[in-house]
Parts: C-alpha cells; sequence; structure tokens
C-alpha cells in the first residue's frame, strides 16, 4: 500500500533543511568570511597613514603564501576559492575594526584607468588591499580590534604600523593572543585591551574550521599541530627592528660611554672581546626577561647606568688592573642592568608576547652591530691616542677619570630626570 505523505510535512522534510543551509550559507557570506582570512598562520602588515589624525590611509598587505592557506580553508569548508579581488577586500574589512572610525573601501576606477584599491609589491609577493578611513574626530590613540575573535582559531600575527607627521611611525604587534590593540600615536608603547590569552603555544591551540566558535575535529587538530610553528615576519619589518636596536645604541651616549671605558679599561684585544662579549651576553639576558614578562624599565635604571659607567671606569685607571675573567664577569653585571633599558625600547616597538623570537634577534643583532662598529671605531682611536703620548700610565689614569665624572654626570642627571 502506497503511503501518503502529508504536502506540508513533505515541504518541511524537504525544503527545510535546504532553507536552514542557504540561511548559513548566506550568513557565511555575509559574516564567516571576516574569520577565515584571521585563521592562517601567517602575517599581514596594516600600514595606516595620516595628515590630520582623523583621515587615514590604510593599506593591508597579505603574503601570497597567506592567500593560498585561505583558498586551502576555503576549499576544507566547502567553498570555492575565489581569485576576485574585490571578494578578499570585502572579507578583510569585515574582519578587522577601528574604534569610533569608519573604514570605507576606494571607489572603483574609471574606464582604463588603474584600479587604486588593489596594488602588488615586491613583484607579487605581497598583495595590497588599500582602504580609507574617517574617524569621528581627530584621535590621540587608535583602537585595531579582530571581529569575530576566538581564542581557540584565531592564528594571524598583526604588524602595525602608523604613520604621523612630524615623527617616527609608531609600530606595533598583534600576536594571535589578542584581540584588540590600543595603539598610541605620540610614540607610547602600545597596550593590549583585556587580559592576553594564556596559553603555551598558540599555534598549537588552534585548528581550521567554518567559523571560529566552530569546534575542530581531531583530524584537523592533528593537521594543524603537524604544520611549522615559526613563520617569519616580512624582511621589511626585520630591517625596522634591526635599525630601531642600531639607533638605540648609536643615540644612548650611556651606552656609548660604557662601551668607551671597556675600551680604556682592557689591556688587550683579547680582554676587550672577552669583556664586550660577556656585555652583550648580559644585556640580552636581561632584554629577553623583560620583553617576555613584560617588565616596565624601573625607575633607577639610568642612575644605576651611570654607576655601571663610574665603576668600570674607576677599573681603566691602571693599564694592567683590569685582568680578563674579573672584568668579564663585571661586565656580563652591567650588562644586565643595560639590557633593561634596551628592553624597554623593544617593548615600545613590539606591544605582544607571541613570536617575540624574530623582534629580538632582529633588535639584538641591529645593536649589536652598532656596537661592534663603536668599539672597533674607540679601539682604533684610544691605541692610536696612546702611540703618540710619552706617558701612558699618566693618560690611562687622566682618561679614566674623564669618564668617572661623566658617568657621574649622567647619573645626577638621570636622578633628576632630566637624561640627555
Amino acid at each position: 500500500m502506497t503511503r501518503h505523505v502529508p504536502h506540508s510535512l513533505f515541504v518541511s522534510q524537504r525544503f527545510l533543511p535546504r532553507l536552514v543551509l542557504l540561511a548559513g550559507l548566506l550568513l557565511f557570506q555575509t559574516h564567516g568570511l571576516a574569520h577565515p582570512i584571521d585563521e592562517v598562520r601567517s602575517n599581514a602588515i596594516l600600514e595606516l597613514s595620516t595628515e590630520d589624525r582623523q583621515h587615514f590611509q590604510w593599506t593591508v598587505l597579505l603574503g601570497r603564501e597567506h592567500l593560498n592557506e585561505y583558498a586551502n580553508l576555503l576549499r576544507n569548508m566547502g567553498q570555492p576559492p575565489s581569485g576576485d579581488r574585490v571578494a578578499l577586500a570585502r572579507t578583510v574589512e569585515h574582519a578587522f575594526a577601528m574604534d569610533g572610525c569608519t573604514i570605507q573601501p576606494l571607489p572603483a576606477p574609471a574606464a582604463g584607468q588603474p584600479d587604486p584599491r588593489f596594488s602588488e609589491r615586491e613583484n607579487g609577493a605581497w598583495i595590497a588591499l588599500h582602504f580609507a578611513v574617517t574617524c569621528q574626530q581627530p584621535i590621540t590613540e587608535l583602537t585595531v580590534r579582530r571581529l569575530g575573535y576566538s581564542a581557540a582559531k584565531t592564528r594571524t600575527t598583526l604588524y602595525v604600523a602608523v604613520s604621523v607627521p612630524g615623527q617616527e611611525p609608531v609600530r606595533a604587534l598583534i600576536p594571535p593572543s589578542a584581540e584588540a590593540m590600543s595603539v598610541p600615536l605620540n610614540g607610547e608603547p602600545a597596550r593590549m585591551l583585556g587580559a592576553p590569552v594564556q596559553r603555551k603555544s598558540a599555534a598549537r591551540d588552534t585548528a581550521p574550521g567554518v567559523l571560529p566558535s566552530e569546534t575542530m575535529s581531531a583530524a584537523q587538530l592533528a593537521q594543524a599541530r603537524a604544520e611549522p610553528t615559526f613563520h617569519p615576519p616580512p624582511a621589511a619589518m626585520l630591517v625596522a627592528w634591526a635599525r630601531e636596536g642600531a639607533l638605540h645604541l648609536a643615540t644612548g651616549p650611556d651606552h656609548l660611554l660604557f662601551l668607551l671605558t671597556l675600551v680604556v679599561a682592557s689591556p688587550g684585544l683579547l680582554t676587550l672581546l672577552a669583556a664586550v662579549t660577556a656585555f652583550s651576553l648580559g644585556h640580552l639576558t636581561s632584554m629577553t626577561l623583560a620583553l617576555l614578562l613584560h617588565w616596565p624599565a624601573p625607575p633607577w635604571v639610568d642612575v644605576a647606568i651611570g654607576l655601571t659607567i663610574m665603576t668600570a671606569a674607576f677599573r681603566a685607571r691602571q693599564l694592567r688592573t683590569s685582568r680578563l675573567a674579573g672584568l668579564s664577569l663585571l661586565t656580563a653585571a652591567f650588562g644586565l642592568i643595560h639590557g633593561l633599558g634596551f628592553g624597554n625600547g623593544l617593548q615600545h616597538l613590539v606591544a605582544g608576547y607571541d613570536q617575540l623570537l624574530w623582534p629580538l634577534v632582529s633588535f639584538g643583532l641591529g645593536l649589536d652591530a652598532a656596537q661592534v662598529t663603536w668599539v672597533l671605531l674607540c679601539t682604533a682611536l684610544w691605541r692610536g691616542f696612546l702611540r703618540l703620548t710619552p706617558d701612558r700610565e699618566r693618560t690611562q689614569r687622566w682618561s679614566a677619570h674623564v669618564l668617572m665624572l661623566a658617568g657621574l654626570v649622567f647619573a645626577v642627571w638621570a636622578s633628576v630626570g632630566e637624561v640627555p
């Protein structure tokens, strides 16, 4: 006997699931695409420039590998990877927000004119998407926020650079563990909004999915853990961090004076090499700890640095009193103090906790390159000067006294808050 199904039930059994699926797809098209672009374990650059602190030109740089991974995510979700850059720009526009500001796509070009909305850099290795950002009023602090943030799925590290007239570009890093970052436009350090997600490895706790709120399968999680963990940032960021490290030493009279005292205090090149190496190891250690633990520079650090100059200069009064082991241990301890100052300078450039290896190494290499250059220059001048003096012991002693006085002056200035 043929069973007759009521028409209403037939409609509900066949078309209601399709209607739900269609609604889900429409929801994904309008909102869901804001999330997978931020689920790729990679790096993205957000460049902003302004003349009046109210109207910004915003450029989002996505690497070719990032876009390939994004296409793979769409395939895994059953969505056809689209090569349409307009759709990609819409996805990026819906993936981020700036508090108190409106993000607007640039208008389409006239026929035969180049498209201002898109460009390529480094021979197509990076795709640049251009937007206009208008704030309600001139701002002193820019808040960049991820939309649809999920601590379990977000995997992209964002490098933010804001160009403001009359000052150096403001830079910040938004790690995957941070949903939003507040970037002051006056050069002060950026700060994360809300408590960062505490996890041992952001890379191992994430896996691709349709939406960040959805759970992941065991197979997806195993695949995510098998992927490489370290993605180097763009070369431009590495060079910028290295340049900042070199400038931090080259424009710091306290660090330059201390290295000069090491040149004067070392009776030979081997002792000088050991002392400079110990100093590098010392400041690298404390700089790393300051960055990882987010230590602010203590108020007494500049005074302590001035005292290190005085102590090292005291050891330099006699040419043969500074032995290799003693001077190396002393400079390693002093390097720990100087490293707190270096770490404070690096925290102005890196406001985050994830993937700190790259800025730390780049900043350190730039700093050490400037340090070696300064030491070699001072050594050549000092050795040449000693050859021209009839009484080397007397020259050594008076030079040390001058450096002791310089260290004292610096410590006094630092104590009254007027560090040069």
